[in-house]
């Protein structure tokens, strides 16, 4: 439901991060462990969400991406017969909500980031 300018209302109960517009939230698995039991409620809804500030996402990602410019910078341009046109990277959210390189099975790739070869001026 909207409040009258259009914004969402504030969700009652819910932890101050929430609704805070600094905040990325993200969704990962509540996982119980073996014989533990779960109460039912809406405290419960917000269990297994991760608060992340906008600065921390955003310093995870250009992190990521200088990273990944280092490793472009250092392949060589061309081989014999074969030009590289681009390279795509998968990137995804870790369980705790930061950016990664997908390097492993069971973590499906959120974001994909393609690096393409600019044109050599005067050719």
């Amino acid at each position: 439901m909207n409040d009258a300018g259009g914004q969402p209302e504030p969700l009652a109960d819910a932890p101050e991060w929430v609704n805070d517009p600094d905040y990325i939230v993200f969704g990962g698995e509540v996982r119980l462990p073996p014989g533990a039991s779960d109460e039912h409620g809406m405290p419960r809804a917000f269990r297994g969400l991760i608060p992340r500030s906008k600065e921390k996402v955003k310093a995870d990602w250009q992190q990521v991406v200088g990273q990944i410019r280092d490793i472009l910078d250092k392949l060589p341009t061309d081989q014999p017969g074969f030009a590289m046109e681009e390279i795509t990277f998968e990137l995804g959210f870790s369980a705790e909500g930061k950016v990664v390189l997908i390097a492993q099975a069971g973590i499906t790739a959120t974001v994909s980031v393609t690096f393409k070869r600019r044109q050599k001026s005067g050719s």
